[in-house]
């Protein structure tokens, strides 16, 4: 749900909205090859949105986001760092069960990666 008015200013909820519509636009763009405009089609479907709306807005040219599609952007981010978080703990679970050193550069880049999208999504879980 989108936080009310006295709770954000209107800059920064358009800034939040602007950097996970890139971060989504960019996921997919590298998930499935497409380019950036094919990739927006895609998740403009997802969001419930324009493509032109999804450009404009990483732009910086919109100046108001609806609700709706805040509170989805902001939904699908969340999902993308859960299956994150959930192929960074298989990573580490295969490594260990492997043998794997818990100290070997790709244990401890696991784990820190682990530790970072844990602390986004609490931060996340906050602003709800």
């Amino acid at each position: 749900m989108h936080p009310p008015e006295s709770d954000m200013s209107a800059l920064t909820y358009n800034d939040r909205a602007r950097d996970w519509g890139r971060v989504l636009e960019d996921r997919e763009r590298a998930r499935s090859g497409l380019p950036l405009n094919q990739a927006r089609e895609r998740v403009a479907a997802k969001v419930g949105a324009s493509p032109g709306t999804l450009e404009n807005l990483r732009k910086g040219r919109l100046k108001k986001i609806a609700a709706h599609v805040y509170d989805r952007m902001r939904w699908l981010v969340i999902a993308e760092l859960q299956a994150e978080v959930a192929a960074h703990e298989h990573e580490i679970q295969t490594l260990m069960a492997i043998g794997a050193d818990p100290h070997s550069d790709a244990m401890e880049e696991a784990q820190t990666s682990l530790r970072q999208i844990k602390a986004v999504l609490t931060r996340e879980a906050r602003h709800a």
